[in-house]
């Protein structure tokens, strides 16, 4: 099985030359039969694994859980009580008093950050695979009964009225008590579509300033991993749902798994985004000795490229050097609190646990007679201006999650797999790369849409499907499609919606084409150009070559499997293939034997690399910056780029192969590919490109192999009405 290509015939316009890799001897041409397209590097998908089964595991249901170390809310007495909210009763907003100046000298804070994830088990409890029925109850029960009727939708509302409306009720049964609620679009469409009675309710709070509304993307996507292009549409699509649902944005950011790096303070800085919330984990893993005595305030950063810096808070204790004291009453996933169980365990929890939301209520009373405002992270910040205390700059860090200890930074969702028995359905590196060429057909599909208009046409229908073949995408990333813990559903769910997004790229580029006139074009990405038939050169020719003449180690450990490399180069450029076999271990039971790494010496004692959401910049840190709570760094490359040593770079093929890269900085400094999800039938390939040359040299290579490469879209009958 495979996600179809339909109309769409993309490739890189990055010729690999007569004796490797396309036509040659030394491996199967890749090329489509489309004129000007023969040397190609077609972009092509991978079938779909058989999915190993998962045996029996425990009733622990694997939820994203995100352990908190800024405690718990205190057992403070009796449960609390259920206020019997009448969905169909008038609700009246309540009447606010003037908030507190930020000039009244106030010096202790409570703070919130309700992380609201509509996604939290994205397409829900049950659902269907190749004609079977599939549910998280058979991974944990061994049957389907308990989740039977919690699909996507009803796993949605069950968050929104279950998990979510009693701690917004709760704020508005107190409001001189401000907080701030982080939540993607996607939630906020399905509150306004399904539940009025909470909108209205929602609409007072944050339009009133009791809830700062935090929001940067309208599904909780792995955004480190991808173009930039991608959150960059995320963003705007994102900001229409809120004005349509009348909810203003702050000029606040946090985001799904806490994701993180300078590259996400370039794009909120360029985005009118002010302040970036951190969490005291992923600061601390990077900087262990910045946080012992407690945080700084606020800090500022600035990405490479931006227009200014933007401030960051960082959860956590305070410095006392400070003066100021500051109470994190809550700091992690929103739907905990009221639902401790988490919606994995929704069909046996049906209303929330009162006595957690009577015990967090008793607390913040308890802290608000204790001389603590509660107040919102836009006032916190601009209380510590009128203090006059000033930002701190940020220490390096590198693009990481809240939870890097646990999750092993970003590797969690780009090759690591989940902890408990059922994770044995992951398809880590399937699911991503299929990401990023579904991501390049949209991108050249928007082009492509742009060039025909400029030609006169009406392409209003086709820009519509572009941006439906954009949810469908942005669906596709979420987090939770590969990680923490996901269950066979949330794998569906992302390979589903990848596909969705590829037929309406397909659709979409077939129609524009017809009203062209045109079988197929070659689109320059990066000079957002239309290249005429016939000016397609090779970038490079490249020829088989021995291992012992390329100038870097290649170190592969794939227990139980034949694994088979192959080299090619022309002198400047090489090109490794690694072809995966099968495993001795037919079940996929065996996690050793899933496992396949790869790795290569890392010289120079320096990390270089390009930080996601950032593709005209390499960024250089030195590892004794680093003050590492482990021996080693995750890093997504979303351009697929990082440094072997000077003048010496890696350049994965992000279409091919989009696992984190391990930096690790033990004994022997090394970059490692490790990808725990490779299926047992194997018959996968993980391509490669090792360059010579300065760092300008190599971020250029990765834009035309990664994120701006040349890309054919054809017609699906083209070649037909071409024969004779």
């Amino acid at each position: 099985m495979r996600i179809p290509d339909r109309c769409s015939l993309l490739a890189m316009a990055l010729v690999l030359a007569a004796a490797f890799g396309c036509g040659g001897d030394g491996g199967p041409s890749d090329a489509g039969d489309v004129p000007g397209a023969d040397a190609t590097d077609t972009i092509q998908t991978p079938d779909v694994p058989d999915d190993p089964g998962a045996p029996d595991v425990p009733a622990d249901p694997g939820a994203e859980d995100v352990p908190s170390d800024e405690g718990t809310p205190e057992d403070a007495g009796d449960a609390g009580e259920d206020p019997g909210v009448d969905p169909g009763e008038p609700f009246e907003c309540p009447t606010y008093d003037a908030w507190p100046a930020v000039d009244d000298g106030k010096t202790k804070f409570g703070l919130t950050m309700f992380h609201w994830n509509i996604q939290y088990v994205p397409g829900g409890l049950i659902g269907e695979w190749e004609g079977e029925t599939i549910s998280m109850c058979d991974d944990m029960f061994g049957g389907h009964d308990m989740c039977l009727g919690w699909t996507d939708e009803v796993l949605l509302d069950w968050i929104v009225r279950v998990s979510f409306l009693p701690i917004l009720d709760l704020y508005l049964k107190h409001p001189d008590w401000r907080a701030t609620f982080e939540m993607p679009g996607l939630m906020v469409e399905v509150i306004a579509q399904r539940h009025p009675d909470v909108m209205a309710k929602l609409q007072c709070a944050a339009n009133s300033g009791q809830i700062e509304m935090v929001s940067i993307h309208w599904s909780d996507q792995l955004f480190l991993a991808f173009p930039s292009r991608d959150l960059e549409w995320s963003i705007a699509h994102n900001r229409k749902v809120f004005e349509e649902a009348a909810l203003p944005l702050s000029g606040v950011v946090f985001n799904q798994e806490g994701q993180s790096g300078v590259g996400k303070h370039r794009i909120m800085a360029e985005n009118g985004y002010a302040i970036d919330v951190m969490h005291r984990n992923l600061y601390r893993y990077h900087q262990q000795a910045d946080v012992d005595d407690g945080v700084w305030p606020v800090y500022e950063s600035t990405g490479p490229g931006a227009p200014g810096p933007v401030k960051v808070v960082v959860g956590g204790d305070v410095d006392p050097a400070a003066g100021i004291e500051v109470d994190w009453t809550f700091f992690d996933d929103g739907e905990v609190l009221a639902t401790p169980g988490n919606p994995y365990l929704a069909p046996v929890q049906p209303e929330p646990d009162w006595k957690e939301v009577g015990n967090f209520e008793r607390k913040l009373q308890a802290r608000a007679d204790a001389g603590y405002i509660h107040t919102t992270i836009t006032d916190y910040v601009a209380r510590l201006e009128q203090l006059g205390i000033a930002p701190e700059p940020l220490l390096p860090f590198g693009d990481s999650t809240w939870q890097p200890p646990s999750t092993e930074g970003i590797s969690r969702w780009m090759g690591r797999m989940g902890t408990l028995a059922y994770s044995l359905h992951e398809h880590d590196n399937l699911i991503r790369t299929v990401n990023y060429r579904v991501s390049t057909c949209l991108a050249a599909a928007a082009l492509l849409a742009d060039l025909v208009e400029d030609d006169g046409h009406d392409v209003a229908a086709e820009r519509a499907r572009i941006d439906a073949g954009y949810l469908d995408l942005i669906r596709a990333q979420v987090s939770d499609a590969t990680g923490i813990n996901p269950w066979m559903g949330e794998w569906v769910y992302g390979y589903v919606n990848n596909e969705g997004g590829q037929a309406a790229c397909d659709d979409a580029a077939d129609a524009l084409l017809a009203k062209w006139g045109r079988d197929h074009v070659l689109l320059d990405l990066d000079a957002r150009v239309a290249k005429a038939d016939g000016t397609f050169e090779p970038q490079f020719q490249l020829a088989p070559t021995d291992a012992a003449e390329v100038p870097v180690a290649l170190d592969v450990v794939a227990a139980g499997r034949t694994v088979e490399t192959r080299w090619a180069d022309d002198g400047r450029v090489y090109r490794l293939e690694v072809d995966i076999g099968a495993s001795d271990d037919p079940t996929g039971e065996d996690r050793g034997k899933r496992t396949v790494t790869l790795a290569m010496p890392l010289a120079g004692g320096t990390v270089r690399y390009t930080p996601g959401l950032i593709e005209d910049a390499v960024v250089e840190i030195p590892l004794a910056d680093l003050r590492l709570l482990a021996n080693q760094l995750y890093l997504p490359l979303a351009n697929g780029l990082i440094g072997l040593g000077p003048d010496l770079w890696l350049i994965k093929s992000c279409r091919d192969v989009h696992l984190a890269a391990r930096v690790s900085t033990g004994d022997a400094d090394r970059i490692e590919f490790i990808d725990e999800t490779v299926p047992p039938a194997g018959d996968a390939t993980r391509i490669f490109y090792v360059l010579k040359g300065t760092a300008e040299e190599a971020l250029a290579l990765a834009r035309l192999l990664n994120t701006h490469p040349n890309v054919i879209l054809a017609r699906p009958d083209a070649a037909d009405r071409r024969a004779p």
